[in-house]
């Protein structure tokens, strides 16, 4: 009878509990954080909570230290969320009115906070407020809904549980940096300056002051011009490290460097260049003068044409120049090739597929461009400025007509000349060997800028590379970016009009798979993708010289056939010591 009576006692208590536990929905949830200068931050949440059955409820109230909790305005006790709980009665069909506070400290330049709740809440508000200056937002997660310089806003709708973060960099453009600047001042009618600056700051910048000389008058930047006097350039995002261009010109003959604020150390190279039509003398300067051997820097610039070198100069932002310049009568510019450009591509066939590209600068009419291509090369087109033209000569020597460039101001324009030829090399016949050797054509026309890139065949180890007339060398890995369509010609030296953008498109970053070619009928000729090629870059060459590339490099298969014998010796010396291995093993 006890036992009956003890039983019937336990399932009254246990549905009394059960009883007692409420069930509850909130309906809205709105959280604002208010982040101050020194990383600590307060929380304000405000919810709506309808009861759906009698009972007491147990409510998570979040990822802070809280303060202060108010139901309906009525101030909560603090040993009853003590534990980051509420433990709270409530009536089925009665709607409360929470309202709850607190604080926290962030270590770093991020926050991240948490809502959530075992019931699926109907709207989530998140706002975070930043009540400081000089920052920048960097990341947010998810996206919000609106962001504004110091604001950002969330919102949500039926979800248990959310999480938001953002980060951000304080910006201090007081902080010092380092600059290292190539500056290009081109003596002409009027002066001009091209700044080019790699800068590292000590802390996150957004803008850079530039204390500009009354003589030079600022004309272009790669950055954004806030301010003039003083000159303000502002920085697309916050950064420690950026690049700063700037163009300036001037009618002085004076030239002070512009003074960066807040530079603690500042390195300059200066090439002096004057227009073809003018004379400059009298170089008075406190910049130490160096070497074009010495002046490597040249190699990042890009000399505009119609310009002459003068002199090379390395130094400070305290540094000044002056010179004298003289206007000379109208002469004659020779024709010349500014730049020339080697694509060279290994192929199944054995041969090498080569475009080559020549920027020319022609002023006579009448002109031809001479090249003598390798032995064991044909010709199979010519672009000029993007149309296909026919070519002229007999063997290796070919003949392209040139038009003459259009003058602007004191230059001329380049006209653009593509050649489309094949080329034989043991580099591109496989097998086992230890150097390889490629010669590009010669050309009747001094080239001051030369870059030769030669595709090297899946399956080649390369060593080194030896280049006469002695040039910089460098093996390059990567990615092609895209394929142009397949190249088809029709007879030998003359493409498809519609060719001519594929061949133009054609280079070692947009690759072709095939070339349909007039051999002794049209072949399908397939282009392997290459990942690397060798890297040759020259300057100034003069007429008719020759330039060989020899490539020092063995094929993968000798790695194989090092470890077949390798393996094999082991072994042949394992039999032949059988018998005292065993007895060492035993």
């Amino acid at each position: 009878m006890k036992r009956i009576l003890l039983t019937i006692l336990c399932l009254v208590l246990t549905t009394s509990v059960v009883s007692a536990m409420g069930d509850y929905r909130i309906k809205n949830l709105e959280r604002e954080i208010l982040i101050e200068d020194d990383l600590t931050y307060s929380v304000q949440d405000s919810m709506t909570l309808l009861g759906l059955s009698k009972g007491v409820i147990e409510l998570y109230l979040g990822d802070y230290v809280v303060d202060e909790v108010k139901i309906d305005d009525a101030l909560i006790k603090e040993e009853e969320y003590a534990k980051g709980t509420l433990n709270l009665t409530i009536e089925s069909g009665k709607i409360y009115k929470l309202k709850i506070k607190g604080h926290g400290i962030l270590d770093k330049n991020e926050i991240s906070s948490r809502i959530w709740d075992k019931n699926e809440i109907n709207d989530i508000d998140v706002k975070i407020r930043f009540n400081f200056a000089n920052f920048v937002i960097t990341s947010t997660s998810p996206k919000p809904r609106v962001q504004t310089e110091n604001e950002i806003e969330w919102r949500f709708t039926k979800s248990k549980s959310k999480t938001i973060s953002a980060s951000w960099v304080r910006i201090d453009n007081e902080a010092g940096f380092k600059a290292r600047c190539n500056i290009l001042l081109l003596a002409g009618e009027e002066n001009r300056l091209n700044i080019f600056c790699d800068i590292s700051a000590e802390e996150y910048r957004d803008r850079v002051k530039i204390d500009l000389p009354e003589s030079l008058e600022f004309e272009s930047s790669n950055l954004e011009k806030i301010s003039t006097k003083p000159l303000i350039l502002k920085l697309g995002y916050p950064s420690k490290k950026f690049n700063l261009n700037m163009d300036l010109r001037t009618n002085s003959n004076k030239i002070s460097i512009p003074k960066f604020e807040c530079g603690t150390q500042v390195d300059i190279n200066l090439a002096l260049y004057s227009a073809e039509n003018y004379r400059v003398e009298n170089i008075t300067t406190t910049f130490k003068e160096i070497s074009k051997y010495d002046a490597t820097f040249l190699r990042e610039l890009r000399i505009p044409e119609g310009y002459k070198e003068v002199s090379f100069y390395r130094g400070g932002e305290i540094d000044t120049i002056s010179f004298h310049k003289e206007k000379l009568l109208e002469r004659f510019i020779p024709t010349r090739i500014t730049r020339a450009e080697y694509d060279i591509f290994p192929t199944k066939r054995g041969f090498g597929i080569v475009k080559s590209t020549y920027l020319v600068i022609n002023t006579e009419t009448g002109k031809y461009l001479i090249l003598e291509l390798p032995q064991d090369s044909k010709l199979w087109g010519v672009i000029i400025n993007g149309k296909v033209e026919k070519a002229f000569g007999e063997g290796n020597e070919v003949k392209i007509p040139l038009p003459v460039s259009n003058k602007v101001g004191v230059s001329y324009e380049e006209i653009r000349v593509t050649i489309f030829y094949v080329m034989a090399s043991d580099i591109f016949k496989g097998g086992i060997f230890s150097q390889y050797n490629l010669v590009l054509p010669k050309h009747d026309l001094p080239i001051v800028n030369l870059e030769a890139r030669i595709g090297l065949p899946p399956g080649f180890s390369y060593l080194k590379s030896d280049v006469t007339p002695e040039m910089e060398t460098n093996l390059v890995k990567f990615r092609p970016k895209g394929y142009v369509e397949p190249i088809r010609y029709d007879v030998v030296g003359f493409a498809k009009e519609e060719m001519a953008k594929n061949i133009e498109q054609l280079s070692m970053y947009h690759q072709a798979r095939e070339v349909a070619l007039p051999l002794s009928s049209q072949v399908m000729i397939q282009i392997p993708t290459v990942e690397r090629y060798i890297q040759v870059r020259g300057y100034m060459l003069t007429e008719m010289e020759e330039v060989k590339i020899s490539i020092h490099g063995f094929d993968e298969i000798i790695y194989y056939l090092v470890a077949a014998i390798i393996a094999l010796l082991v072994i042949l010396f394992v039999i032949a010591k059988r018998e005292k291995i065993k007895e060492a093993l035993w």
